[in-house]
Parts: structure tokens; sequence; C-alpha cells
């Protein structure tokens, strides 16, 4: 006699591998077709992350072809650096990050991808304006005060793998002048700073209060000016007018026309001592101060004659593309200058909590003319922000089709056991 249970356990099988026979071969390829759309979806977010939003960037700065940037004799361009504009980036507090105030675990991520991005914009910087030099204008480390000798080493080192300084300089003839910040040798506050740290700095980057000719019609004086101290008065004032009378006297045995003086600080001056940033108008008669410190762009222009703020410029990061023209007070009296412009640059670090970062750009003429214009980088938070977004998204898809997959052997456990 034929057993009816057995066929109808049989008929029920078959159906089972039926019912799981289509979701198995169909989940395939819906699987890979995820899987992959995933890959190309990341591989774009990394591309727009990491290339497209700095060429975005690249393409909103300034023009620096500008006919009104150039002379031009006989139709053709001049070359010699004598007799040319001469064009300048300004490097204001990149701040390179320390192994000591990081968490440990995230450190190693945080100095990379600052290291990166100041690396990446400082490349299309130097690439799209071709600079005569190059001037960082102190904070070159965060954590220069605490830095052991060879944590400075390390530092050093990276500090050259981003900015090249040596190979723009050496290969390049780009000149290099460095100034130090408070972060770098100490100066923000009464007693962090110590001889220690200055002749630390100055070994790998050259003396803090220098006086040089760049070329037949400008000067740059490297001043060493803090919070904590008198900035232009006593021994510093000597040492600083034995180096322009030198300098004037040269001039004068080579029957060279004064030069444009400009002034190199990390702090702002014309907020200092009155009397003392006039007597620094009489021995110098810099008509131009260029600092960092506060990471915002600014113009200022001071009137020695009234003593006092003339005009304040704070421009804002737009997409105009516009210079900013300064006409340098070149007539010298032995009172100094009329007026002087102090140039604040903004930092170009992410790290410092300001929305707008960006390297300077100062062209100067051999007619006393500049133009100042700022290279505005992207924001690199938002790209941060734009990468965990994409990763809580991921997760939650994961978790979500984790979950629907749990309740879908639920059910099909219960349907198949109503079968049965």
């Amino acid at each position: 006699m034929i057993d009816s249970n057995k066929f109808k356990h049989a008929d029920t099988t078959l159906l089972e591998e039926q019912r799981n026979q289509p979701s198995t071969f169909q989940m395939r390829p819906i699987a890979k077709n995820r899987f992959k759309l995933l890959i190309i979806l990341s591989a774009l977010i990394i591309l727009y992350n990491e290339v497209f939003v700095y060429w975005l960037a690249y393409l909103n700065w300034p023009s620096v072809h500008k006919s009104s940037l150039f002379y031009h004799k006989n139709g053709t361009q001049i070359h010699d650096l004598n007799e040319r504009p001469v064009r300048l980036i300004l490097v204001a507090d990149p701040q390179l990050i320390g192994e000591n105030d990081e968490p440990w675990f995230i450190g190693w991520l945080a100095r990379w991808d600052a290291d990166r991005y100041l690396r990446s914009c400082f490349v299309l910087a130097n690439s799209y304006t071709k600079p005569d030099a190059t001037i960082f204008l102190g904070d070159l480390f965060d954590e220069g005060l605490k830095a052991s000798d060879d944590q400075m080493e390390r530092y050093f080192n990276r500090f050259e793998s981003i900015f090249h300084s040596h190979k723009m300089s050496h290969d390049y003839g780009i000149k290099q002048i460095y100034i130090s910040g408070d972060n770098d040798v100490g100066g923000e506050y009464m007693g962090d700073r110590n001889n220690r740290l200055v002749r630390r700095f100055e070994k790998y980057f050259g003396p803090n209060v220098e006086l040089f000719e760049f070329n037949s019609y400008i000067k740059f004086l490297k001043l060493d000016v803090d919070y904590t101290a008198s900035f232009y008065a006593g021994n510093k004032r000597k040492y600083v007018r034995s180096l322009v009378e030198k300098s004037r006297q040269q001039d004068n045995e080579m029957g060279q026309k004064d030069k444009l003086t400009i002034i190199l600080n990390h702090i702002s001056l014309v907020r200092k001592n009155p009397q003392e940033l006039d007597n620094l108008n009489k021995d110098t008669g810099s008509s131009l101060i260029i600092k960092g410190d506060n990471h915002l762009f600014e113009i200022i222009k001071f009137n020695y004659v009234k003593n006092r703020i003339e005009e304040y410029i704070t421009p804002l990061k737009d997409k105009t593309n516009n210079f900013y023209m300064l006409s340098l007070d070149t007539e010298k009296t032995k009172k100094g200058v009329e007026f002087v412009y102090e140039l604040s640059i903004p930092t170009c670090s992410y790290r410092m909590g300001v929305p707008n970062m960006g390297y300077g750009l100062l062209t100067l003429m051999p007619n006393g003319q500049a133009y100042v214009s700022i290279l505005w980088l992207p924001s690199r938070y938002k790209s941060i922000k734009f990468y965990l977004v994409y990763l809580g998204c991921i997760a939650c898809y994961f978790l979500f089709n984790l979950c629907i997959k749990k309740n879908l052997k639920k059910i099909n456990l219960i349907f198949s056991n109503k079968i049965a």
C-alpha cells in the first residue's frame, strides 16, 4: 500500500526547493551589482574630496597673467628681476601638528591628513604663481616650545616634504624667507621664550633678525617681535639701526638709490607702542609690514603724522578675483614715511579654527605699486564631514540589510513550518 504521507513530504520539500532556488539566483547578481555600485560611488567621493575640490578652488584664483602686472619693453616681457615686478607667495601659520598634544590613536591620521592638505594646496599655489620668493610668516610648528630636539628634526623633515624649501631654493632659484612665531620660539606668554629655542630655530631657518637686499629696489627686514617685551627699544633698536646704516652705506658706495624696505614680523606692529613704532619708521622708512598670527586677512593703513589707523580693510572671501592695489609711500624723509600698510595673511592650515584659509599673493612693482590677493583654499572640514556622513550611510545600509535578512529567515521558517 502506497504511503500518502511520504508523497506529501516529498511534494513539500520540492516546493521549498523551487521557492528557494530563484531567490538565491536572483540575490547573487543583485548583491554583486550593489557591491560594484558601492565601489564606484566611493571612488567618485574620494575623487571629489581629494582632487576636484582643489581644482575648483584653483579655478577661482585671481589671474596672475594680467598685462597690468608686467612691464613690457618693445613688445616683449622683461625678465630681469631688477627691472620687472616681483611676485611673492606669503605662507602664514602652517603650524604643523606635533606628536604630543594629539590623542595617540588618532594623532598619526591627523598629522598625515593635515600635512597632505598643506602639501596639495602649496603645490598648486606654487605652480600657479611661479613666485620669485616664498615668505613664511611664523608659527611653522604647533608644538615648537615643547618639542625635543629629535622631534624638531622630524618636524623639520615633514616641513621640507610639504614645502620643498631646499629644492625650491637650490634647484629653481626661488628665495625662501623664514621668520619665527610664538609657537616656534615662545613669546606669547611671559617666561615661555628662551634663547635655546631661538638658536634651534635659527639652526634650521637662519637668523631671526636680518636685513638683506632682494633686488635693485627691494629690501627685507626680518624682525623678532613678540607679545611680552618692548618691541623696538634698547639693544634691539641699536642692532637694527646698525643693519640699516650698513646697508645704506653699501647703497651709497654702489651709487644705488634707497630701496623699498619691507618689514616681516609674526605679530602686529601698528598696534604696539606708538612711540616705538615712530622710531621704527624713522630708522627704516618702511611703508609695508607683512605679518601672520591672527589667521585672518586684513589690511591696515596707519598714518604716522596723525598717529592713528587711517584705513581698515577686512576683505571677505569672494569670487570677484580682484587684486587690492596699494600705493606704497616711497618718499622717505628724516622722519621716515607718512604712512605704512600692515598686511595680515590668513592661515593656510585648516586646523586653526577659521573658515577661510589661503596663501597670500603679493606683486611688487618698481614704481612702488603693490597688488595683493589671496589664493583661497578649499574647506577640508567639509570634506571630512562628507566622508563621515557617507560612512554613516554605508553602516546604516548594512545594518538595515542585516536586520532584513534575519527577519526574512524567521518568516521563511514560520512559513515552512505551516506548510509542513
